[in-house]
């Protein structure tokens, strides 16, 4: 790289100050003795005296300028030595941060490539995951859909005709079904069929499809047909099998609204 121009330190410029001024009463002595070595010649007087004085003053102005010179050329060797010693320190310096900001850069490149790896694998687990919730969402769909076809089936299926089995009841109200299945809990037993049926061997469910004193589902599971009490006895035996009692059955009934 070029070197710039030093400017010379204020030590220098007075030396050389200095030795101008010197130069200059050095000159003014020469030529004042030359003056007089010349008035001295036109008088022939003193000529041994004159050219001693010019001699002299010859001898005094080149020492005063031999000196001066050197004088100005060890200041100026220190002053650019100690120039160039502050340059070389600068040198080092800026090498010294050089190298640091480009270890510092290294240690940004490296963590942006972690982090863009990790952005990455981030990526990949959010596209995975979308992928999963995409594929729950059409086995749901799917499920719902199944679920709904099988509900429309129940729906629109038709009882199953049984041969009726022989009744001790067959014909008569609830009161008399009741009595001729067997029942010993007239009043939860009689709740629970006013629910779910009306004890109407012939009520229907629009929505799930169950029918029957018992809304059998799916709908003829009994194999009773429309006997109402082949009906209520075959709802008695799935509650004693199921809940152990008619009061427990209605117990479930006002929790579930179910049985």
């Amino acid at each position: 790289m070029p070197i710039k121009r030093i400017k010379l330190s204020p030590v220098v410029k007075r030396t050389r100050q200095e030795a101008e001024r010197a130069t200059k009463i050095a000159t003014k002595q020469f030529n004042r003795a030359r003056r007089t070595l010349k008035k001295t010649f036109a008088k022939k007087k003193n000529q041994r005296r004159a050219v001693v004085a010019v001699l002299a003053t010859a001898a005094v102005l080149s020492s005063v300028g031999a000196y001066s010179i050197h004088a100005n050329a060890q200041q100026d060797r220190h002053y650019l030595r100690t120039q160039l010693n502050n340059r070389d320190v600068e040198l080092d310096e800026r090498k010294q941060r050089s190298q640091t900001l480009q270890e510092s850069l290294q240690a940004v490149q490296q963590q942006k490539a972690e982090t863009d790896a990790q952005l990455q694998k981030k990526a990949q687990e959010e596209a995975e995951l979308k992928r999963q919730i995409d594929e729950l969402a059409k086995q749901v769909s799917a499920k719902r859909e199944r679920e709904k076809q099988a509900q429309v089936k129940v729906a629109s299926a038709k009882p199953e005709k049984a041969a009726p089995r022989k009744s001790t009841g067959g014909a008569g109200n609830c009161d008399a079904w009741l009595k001729a299945a067997g029942v010993s809990d007239m009043g939860n037993a009689k709740e629970l069929i006013s629910r779910e049926s009306g004890c109407n061997p012939g009520a229907v469910n629009s929505d799930s499809g169950a029918c029957g004193v018992a809304q059998e589902l799916p709908c003829g599971k009994s194999g009773c047909g429309g006997d109402g009490a082949c009906q209520v006895r075959w709802m008695n035996d799935y509650v004693e099998s199921r809940y152990g009692s008619w009061s427990a059955a209605v117990a479930h009934h006002d929790a579930k609204n179910w049985y």
